[in-house]
């Protein structure tokens, strides 16, 4: 006879929504849609299908992430005939947390591609780490999409941080209402356990289910972006919805800047051609800084695949929109004219306009000037001894 007791049971929290459900400007049936066909990279080559897809985000006791942290809240959502279903696995004291894991693999299971907001690096680990607590082995997804770091290089020059919430406000439009402060959140798990009081803790179980339903609207987000840029389609303000949530000049001011980011992503993940594709759209959108930083892109990605004409012509576009604005640009285009077109001279004349940007108080206390002196004594070198054996 097996008198072993079974843990106690967490508390399962389930919230369906329908399709016509909208958040941060999107209905579900339009989540429901989203394709990785035109950005590989967020899936590292996977096929990955909409239906596969499982949204995680945990509350948890703390951000240190060491032994006593505990996810007290795991919330996983996934699409479903009709809607979308959140389901939160609450412990309302410790000896609950074995029952929590286990729900948790239960849902990861026959899940192909694990959503997350800075996963890798916190929920992960953490649920990790305590399902080697419990004796128990975490289930992996073959495909984790962590949104943080695409998140960040579409849109840290758009906003001041990266942190979920403000990519939800400022980038999305949402906005929530009564939502609690995510730093207030451990201490209301302390008082729940000492109370067992449900109040605040409606709170936290309402911002974890906004958070999950925001993972999928910044997906779809993304994934659309990536795939107007392949399309090379201009933005529109009847896109998502924008025209009612914000001006049209905020709208026209971060394209140019998202544009960027996205093809730094996708440099970044060997998607060279939408790459490519991102930061000449970029170049159309007349914004100084944003061009200087696209041809500097391109000339770099250009350099990296061996098309060496094609990365000067860039340096020397860049040369001719900000003239002033570095050295850098001069040294590649001297480079390429010494080594590539084997011509000393103009190679020289290159270094010389370094050296005088050189002289300013920028590098008065580095050694950029004594490179810069001892190239362009080398190619003098070079160039007397093609005219020496021009005159024999």
């Amino acid at each position: 006879m097996d008198n072993a007791i079974s843990p106690p049971e967490c508390e399962t929290i389930i919230t369906i929504y329908k399709n016509d459900f909208r958040y941060c400007g999107y209905a579900i049936s339009d989540l429901a849609e989203i394709d990785f066909a035109d950005f590989p990279a967020l899936t590292g080559g996977a096929q990955v299908f909409p239906g596969k897809l499982i949204f995680l985000d945990t509350e948890t006791t703390g951000l240190s992430g060491g032994a006593g942290t505990v996810a007290f809240l795991i919330g996983v959502g996934y699409f479903i005939e009709g809607g979308f279903i959140v389901k939160q696995y609450l412990i309302r004291d410790y000896d609950e947390e074995e029952s929590q894991l286990s729900n948790l693999a239960a849902e990861m299971g026959g899940r192909d591609a694990l959503v997350t907001y800075n996963g890798k690096a916190f929920d992960m680990n953490l649920l990790s780490s305590r399902y080697i607590m419990n004796g128990m082995r975490l289930p992996r997804s073959s495909c984790h999409i962590d949104l943080l770091p695409p998140a960040r290089r579409v849109w840290r020059r758009c906003v001041e941080n990266c942190r979920l919430s403000t990519i939800e406000n400022v980038i999305l439009g949402e906005r929530r209402a009564d939502d609690i402060p995510g730093s207030l959140i451990p201490q209301v798990f302390f008082d729940f356990l000492e109370t067992h009081e449900y109040e605040t803790m409606q709170k936290v179980l309402s911002h974890n289910r906004m958070d999950i339903l925001a993972l999928a609207a910044i997906l779809k987000y993304i994934t659309d972006l990536a795939a107007r840029a392949r399309r090379g389609e201009p933005y529109s303000m009847s896109w998502h919805g924008i025209a009612g949530k914000m001006s049209s000049g905020r709208l026209a001011d971060r394209v140019a800047e998202e544009l960027l980011g996205l093809g730094g992503f996708c440099n970044k993940n060997d998607d060279n051609a939408l790459a490519e594709t991102c930061y000449l759209a970029s170049l159309e959108r007349e914004k100084p800084a944003v061009i200087r930083r696209s041809l500097a892109s391109l000339a770099e990605m250009k350099k990296r695949e061996g098309k060496h004409d094609q990365a000067a012509a860039y340096w020397l576009s860049l040369i001719k929109t900000a003239p002033t604005a570095g050295i850098y640009p001069y040294v590649e285009v001297a480079k390429y004219l010494e080594h590539k077109k084997r011509d000393p001279a103009s190679a020289m004349l290159y270094t010389q306009l370094a050296l005088a940007l050189a002289s300013g108080p920028v590098y008065r206390d580095s050694r950029v000037k004594q490179e810069l002196a001892a190239r362009y004594d080398r190619l003098q070198r070079k160039v007397n001894k093609i005219t020496a054996s021009k005159a024999k």
